[in-house]
């Protein structure tokens, strides 16, 4: 442990923790202590700093992914044995076996077996049954929380777990269980339960196996008479990690929150609607709210319903749009720039059609598709390009729709489930023939693919439906959208090629784009155009979430880098090769103080998490306090220009120092390490180059010494 503790207190831990803890369990984390500590023990194991962090609630994928091979297959074995011990003196396994699950899922992860045994059986069970994680929550407690102990395994633990699959078409979020739900541990139930059956349930046609249940503080809560509450605001904050993690986890397509207390725990997954709890139903009956929300979430059951019927091709391409609709951010390239290929791809073929050319195969009567794949964060994304049959291309040019683009033309797309990187080579140079049964073929026949052009593409604006790319192949070149757009009475991804070339972060302003997405209760916004770097924004705050900023200098001996965040002005002054449009230096100010008051986050290479640390922050000085003053009411004013590592930088520009680790550091002079993203600040007003005010640059040339 990285914090130090007195005897005493831990003495106090060692006693509570017997109360609460198994004897096995107990007697198993003190073996593994003692040796650890210098005394002995007759069952010494021979990996102590595996179980020195080791309890059940400390068994996470995060933590996982963290160690070794050697000591995953530890894990596991020790998980056998207290599984054995458990059963043997007919204790409790359910958090074994909910810690086995991670265990058994990191293991396929790297591809290793999992042997047979009664652990094995009940982890297939429960993974079959979807149900939830261990039941633990991480907290650090400090010496001063010694009289809060005798709390500790309630607070960790919830009395009243998630039930329901994964990907449930709707999950009921409720504020906390009562004392009937927590005894049977299952939310919804007795007397508001057979209400919550019969008004909602069964007037949405669903059934409790079909749901999600998942409260938003997960154990029965009284007042000082012992008279149920609902949870207060300090409680639901306490439980808001647990409740977003389930939530990520499960995914489920529709969120409904029963009453304000639900609702207002829900901030990072904003309810579709919010309907009474049915206990209030119960008591006061329906004054009319309750039809007419049922009704809205009908409707909204049914487009999602819809929306998954529109994927052709079975259960492959459901799990596109799927993945698209709720995973669609994370595909798209931070950089905002990557490389693309464009295939033909031909399926159904026989023995003799697969040593056809693609010419050839345009003569036969197959239907044909093309791939369009793009690289992203964690592999390709992309679209199929459905082309129709062969006969409505041969006659083009190049034999295909797309490329041979003319105006007016509707050519429906389907999304793609992320692909590794090297499919972005396939049918390059040759075209590549799979098998029957092997990647793009049939059961039966086999597929083609050939590479019909490749290049390289920028990220314009993207939202959930509407994607703007910026092609700069052989063939493909210029501004394309992916739309998902209304067709025949339902709505279909399409692609369009537009006359007007201006890129949307030109033409449209951001404010009222993030006004338009935060009335439709979309989460984020891509905003991109060649030559810029993206930014994600989370539509409900405003805030920017991730913005890439390049690693411009760096200090070797404080192991500090430094990029250039933004620049009012510009990389070069305002030339017109340059942004189109102006950040007025108030807003950047804005920004950067708004930075450090608030998130202070800061990512390496757009991961998760990371251990740098954000150490230095400024705006770069004006000439005087006179052109600063100017600078921030719109004025004519001087700004100074200076050389800044590998960038060139003004007055007004906002810069950020981050300190890596020694072993980030590492990372960085390799050359994996090139920017990092500092996120959680306030979108910026633009202005238009042509509202900027007449500004005179000073040059500063730094002498030698």
């Amino acid at each position: 442990m990285s914090k130090k503790y007195s005897q005493e207190f831990m003495e106090e831990v060692l006693a509570e923790s017997k109360k609460y803890l198994p004897k096995w369990l107990w007697a198993s984390l003190v073996q593994a202590a003692r040796p650890r500590a210098g005394g002995r023990s007759a069952h010494r194991i021979d990996e102590p700093d595996v179980f020195a962090k080791l309890a059940l609630g400390e068994i996470k994928p995060k933590k996982l992914k963290d160690i070794s091979d050697e000591d995953l297959d530890v894990v596991w074995l020790r998980l056998n044995q207290w599984h054995a011990n458990a059963k043997r003196r007919k204790q409790p396994v359910e958090n074994i076996v909910n810690a086995a699950l991670w265990v058994r899922q990191e293991r396929e992860r790297r591809g290793k077996k999992t042997d047979g045994g009664n652990l094995v059986e009940e982890v297939e069970a429960l993974d079959k049954a979807e149900c939830g994680p261990p039941k633990f929550e991480d907290k650090n407690l400090s010496d001063e929380e010694q009289e809060k102990l005798k709390e500790v395994h309630k607070q960790l633990v919830p009395e009243v777990p998630t039930v329901g699959p994964k990907h449930a078409k709707v999950v009921f979020v409720g504020a906390s269980p009562s004392k009937i739900e927590a005894a049977r541990r299952e939310s919804f139930a007795g007397q508001v339960g057979e209400t919550f059956n019969q008004v909602y349930l069964k007037a949405l046609g669903l059934k409790r196996s079909e749901v999600l249940l998942i409260n938003a503080v997960p154990m029965p809560l009284e007042d000082d008479e012992g008279k149920p509450r609902e949870p207060m605001v300090d409680e639901i904050n306490k439980w808001q990690g647990w409740l977003n993690k389930e939530l990520k986890m499960y995914q489920p397509e529709i969120v409904v929150a029963l009453g304000r207390v639900a609702e207002s725990a829900l901030n990072e997954y904003p309810p579709d609607v919010v309907l009474p709890h049915p206990g209030a139903v119960k008591r006061f009956g329906d004054s009319g709210e309750v039809s007419r929300k049922l009704k809205q979430l009908r409707v909204k059951i049914k487009k999602q319903r819809t929306f998954k019927q529109q994927a052709e091709g079975g259960t492959r391409s459901i799990a596109a749009f799927d993945h698209w609709n709720k995973d669609w951010i994370k595909a798209l390239p931070k950089s905002g720039k990557g490389k693309f290929v464009y295939q033909h791809h031909w399926r159904g073929l026989d023995e003799d059609e697969k040593k056809l050319d693609d010419k050839q195969l345009l003569d036969t009567s197959h239907s044909i598709h093309g791939d369009i794949r793009l690289s992203g964060n964690d592999g390709l994304w992309g679209f199929a390009v459905l082309l129709g049959r062969a006969e409505d291309n041969r006659k083009l040019e190049h034999g295909d729709k797309l490329i041979d683009w003319k105006e007016g033309d509707s050519i429906e797309l389907a999304p793609k489930l992320q692909q590794p990187e090297e499919w972005l080579k396939v049918g390059v140079g040759k075209p590549l023939v799979t098998g029957p049964g092997e990647a793009g073929a049939t059961s039966q026949k086999s597929s083609k693919f050939f590479a019909l052009d490749k290049g390289t593409y920028q990220m314009g604006v993207a939202k959930k439906h509407a994607v703007e790319i910026f092609l700069d192949g052989e063939h493909l070149k210029g501004r394309y959208l992916f739309l998902f757009a209304p067709v025949g009475g339902r709505r279909r991804w399409l692609i369009d090629k537009p006359e007007d070339q201006t890129p949307w972060a030109e033409s449209r302003d951001l404010a009222d784009v993030i006004s338009e997405l935060k009335k439709k209760r979309q989460r984020w916004l891509y905003w991109s155009k060649p030559g810029s770097s993206p930014e994600v924004y989370d539509v409900r705050t405003g805030n920017i979430v991730s913005k890439s900023v390049p690693i411009a200098k760096a200090d070797p001996v404080k192991r500090i880098v430094y990029g250039v965040v933004i620049d009012p002005y510009g990389r070069n002054g305002p030339e017109e090769d340059a942004h189109a449009d102006w950040t007025p230096p108030k807003e950047v100010e804005q920004m950067a103080h708004g930075y450090l008051t608030g998130s202070r986050e800061v990512k390496l290479q757009h991961k998760d998490s990371t251990k740098a640390q954000v150490v230095e922050s400024w705006v770069e000085q004006y000439p005087s306090r006179n052109d600063y003053l100017k600078a921030v009411r719109g004025e004519p004013h001087r700004v100074y220009r200076r050389k800044f590592g590998s960038d060139k930088i003004h007055s007004g520009s906002w810069l950020v120092g981050v300190k890596l680790t020694e072993d980030l550091w590492k990372l960085y002079k390799a050359g994996k390490i090139t920017a990092f993203s500092p996120g959680g600040f306030g979108f910026r007003r633009r202005m238009l180059r042509s509202e900027m005010p007449q500004v005179i640059f000073v040059e500063l040339v730094e002498r030698a010494a």
